[in-house]
């Protein structure tokens, strides 16, 4: 019975340091948006890139088949039962079956060719329009490479609203602060699971290191895409509309992120909220209330 006793208490342990585990990670991966990004595109590079080669015809399976024939020495048992033009005629059918083998191949090749000339057709053009800060190009980028796809996962979606040859403006949705959980889970000194209300400040908290975390991962995305100098991101989410007494999309932050500073940020180590003090940024924020609506940043601010 001590022993049942003891591995009971070792399984109820060990599914509260899991579940503390889990509740920690989530915290961590909500407040660590900026951390991930696309690697840094080098359109010059791209812009420099040859075509790909056409394919050549190889016929190397006709080649197979026609050695197969040529080298052809009937055993014992063909030449006993008289098979060897039997075997001789079916080694000539090879030849026209690997014959035809080959043109399937090129053909294939020949497709596969066609669409890799049509890629690097498109990411030249791409690219020389990128380089010559072509906003349709700019667009073009952003709607292809869709880096803001992966966002979607945590209820965040980006969209465009103005584009220009300097800088680029973005509207990032966020959801309410019901992304972060209400209640917190630690272990006791005993290893039990203990569930407490998160305070009201630890909780804003959360949720503005949320916020800012986002505003900095579409930056972020955008500077590593496209030659722009600065990129507007003003993030909104859902809030009660006083006017209507209906929830709708309010702005509650809005950043002028700028490259060059961005550039010297160490977004591995930095705290969100507090990196927003290194750019023009509009935002009303309380740690027993939190976010208040704010007029959306342009382009024109911090220029």
């Amino acid at each position: 019975m001590a022993q049942m006793a003891a591995a009971e208490r070792m399984q109820e342990q060990q599914r509260a340091a899991y579940e503390v585990a889990l509740f920690e990670n989530y915290l961590q991966v909500i407040v660590s948006v900026h951390k991930e990004c696309w690697n840094p595109w080098d359109w010059r590079q791209i812009a420099a890139a040859a075509p790909p080669q056409p394919p050549v015809f190889s016929g190397r399976q006709e080649a197979a088949a026609q050695h197969a024939l040529q080298t052809y020495e009937p055993s014992l048992t063909e030449k006993l039962f008289k098979q060897e033009v039997r075997r001789r005629q079916a080694l000539t059918e090879d030849i026209e079956r690997a014959r035809q083998g080959d043109q399937a191949e090129h053909h294939m090749a020949l497709q596969q060719h066609q669409q890799a000339m049509a890629q690097w057709q498109w990411y030249s053009r791409v690219a020389h329009g990128v380089l010559s800060h072509d906003l349709e190009a700019y667009r073009a980028v952003l709607d292809y490479l869709a880096p803001f796809d992966e966002l979607s996962e945590l209820g965040i979606v980006v969209s465009l609203d103005e584009v220009q040859p300097g800088g680029i403006v973005v509207t990032c949705a966020v959801r309410d602060q019901e992304i972060v959980p209400t209640e917190e889970r630690r272990l006791t000194a005993a290893g039990k699971l203990s569930v407490k209300t998160i305070p009201a400040g630890r909780y804003w908290e959360l949720y503005q290191d949320h916020v800012c975390s986002c505003a900095l991962r579409v930056a972020r995305e955008i500077f590593a895409l496209l030659p722009v100098e600065r990129v507007v991101v003003n993030v909104s989410t859902e809030l009660l509309d006083v006017s209507t007494g209906h929830k709708g999309p309010m702005t509650i932050l809005g950043v002028n992120f700028v490259r060059p500073t961005f550039e010297r940020l160490n977004l591995d180590r930095l705290d969100p909220s507090n990196a927003m003090t290194n750019f023009v940024h509009r935002m009303s924020f309380k740690k027993t209330k939190g976010f208040s609506v704010i007029v959306p940043l342009t382009l024109v601010e911090g220029a």
